[in-house]
C-alpha cells in the first residue's frame, strides 16, 4: 500500500486512536455489566438462601406448634378421662360413705326403738317425735349428696372451659402463622419474578454488549490488516467496511438501560467503597474522560 501525506497519516492515526478509545470504553462497559450481572446473579442468591431459611424457620414453628396442639390435646383428653375417673371414684366413694352413715343412723335408731321399749312406758320417747328425728337425717343425707353432685359438676365444668379456652389460643396462633407464612410466600415469589426478570434483562444487555464490542474488534484488527479498501475523495481518505460487518447503531432503548445500569453500579460501589472496587470505578473514569 503506498505510504500517504502527512496529513493523510495524521488522519488514519486520529481515526485509529479514537476507534481503540471506543473498542476500549465498550469492553470496559461490557465488563462493567458482567460484573454487574454476576453480582446481581450472587444477590439474588443470597435473597434465595434468605428467604429458603426463614420458610424453613415458619414451617418449624408451625410444625412445634401442630405438635404442641397435638400434645395438648392428647394431655387434656388424658386429663378429662382422669378428672372423668375421679369423679366417678369420688361419688363412689361417697356413696359408700352415705351408705354406711345411713347404716349407722338406722342402727342407732333400731337400738333407741329398743331401748325405748325396754323402759318403762313413762320415759319411752314420743313415736312422732323419733319419726321426726329419722326423717330430718334422711333429708340432711339427701343434701349432703345434692350438694356433692353441684360441687363435682361444676369443678368438671371449670376444667372443660379452660381446656376449650387453651385450644382456642393454640389455633389462633397456629391460624396467624398460616397466615404469616402465606404472606411470605407470596411477597417472597413476587420478589422472586421480578428479581428474575431483571436479571434476563441483564443478561440479554450483556451478551449483545458483548457481541457489539467483538464486532467493533473485528473490524479495527481487519482494518489494521489492510482488508478493507481505503478510498480518497476531495483529499480525505476513508475506509470502506462490509455491510454485513458493522454492528450498526446501538438501539436508543439499550443504551438508556445500559447507562441506567452503570450509573447504579457507580453509586453502588461509591455506597460500599472497597479496594478493588475504588481502582475499578478510578480506572473507568479515566478512561471515559479520554478523547
Amino acid at each position: 500500500m503506498a505510504v500517504g501525506t502527512p496529513g493523510e497519516l495524521s488522519n488514519k492515526k486520529n481515526m485509529e486512536a479514537s476507534q481503540a478509545a471506543a473498542l476500549a470504553e465498550a469492553q470496559s462497559l461490557s465488563q462493567e455489566m458482567k460484573d454487574k450481572f454476576v453480582k446481581k446473579s450472587n444477590e439474588f442468591k443470597a435473597s434465595q438462601e434468605t428467604a429458603r431459611k426463614n420458610e424453613e424457620r415458619l414451617k418449624k414453628e408451625i410444625d412445634d406448634l401442630r405438635t404442641k396442639l397435638a400434645r395438648f390435646q392428647e394431655d387434656a383428653s388424658t386429663h378429662t378421662q382422669s378428672l372423668k375417673m375421679q369423679r366417678m371414684e369420688e361419688c363412689e366413694r361417697y356413696e359408700r360413705e352415705i351408705e354406711q352413715l345411713k347404716d349407722h343412723n338406722n342402727k342407732l335408731l333400731n337400738d333407741m326403738d329398743a331401748a325405748l321399749r325396754s323402759v318403762p312406758d313413762k320415759l319411752k320417747v314420743d313415736s312422732d317425735k323419733l319419726r321426726s328425728a329419722r326423717a330430718e337425717v334422711e333429708r340432711s343425707l339427701e343434701t349432703k349428696d345434692k350438694e356433692l353432685a353441684t360441687t363435682l359438676k361444676k369443678t368438671a365444668e371449670g376444667k372443660d372451659r379452660a381446656l376449650n379456652l387453651q385450644k382456642e389460643q393454640y389455633e389462633y396462633w397456629l391460624s396467624k402463622k398460616n397466615e404469616d407464612l402465606r404472606v411470605f410466600t407470596d411477597e417472597f415469589n413476587a420478589y422472586k419474578v421480578e428479581k428474575t426478570q431483571q436479571l434476563n434483562a441483564v443478561e440479554r444487555q450483556a451478551l449483545y454488549l458483548f457481541d457489539y464490542c467483538n464486532s467493533l474488534a473485528t473490524i479495527i484488527q481487519n482494518f489494521e490488516k489492510g482488508l478493507y479498501p481505503v478510498y480518497e475523495k476531495s483529499g480525505i481518505k476513508s475506509a470502506q467496511f462490509p455491510e454485513k460487518a458493522k454492528p450498526g447503531p446501538m438501539p436508543a432503548d439499550v443504551l438508556r438501560d445500559l447507562q441506567k445500569y452503570k450509573k447504579r453500579a457507580e453509586d453502588f460501589i461509591k455506597a460500599h467503597p472497597t479496594a478493588i472496587t475504588s481502582a475499578n470505578l478510578g480506572r473507568a473514569s479515566s478512561m471515559s474522560s479520554q478523547p
